[in-house]
């Protein structure tokens, strides 16, 4: 999930409605890479 939502409140929402990963904006190019390793991580454990 992205989102400007960037409270403790708005990530945990966001996790609990289904999402796997929670990114905030403004995100950087670390943080889309870090995002994807963890994605092909869950990917891979199903």
């Amino acid at each position: 999930m992205l989102s400007s939502a960037s409270s403790p409140f708005d990530i945990q929402k966001g996790l609990l409605a289904g999402a796997d990963l929670y990114l905030t904006k403004p995100f950087t190019g670390d943080k889309i890479a870090k995002a994807l390793i963890d994605m092909e991580a869950i990917i891979d454990e199903q």
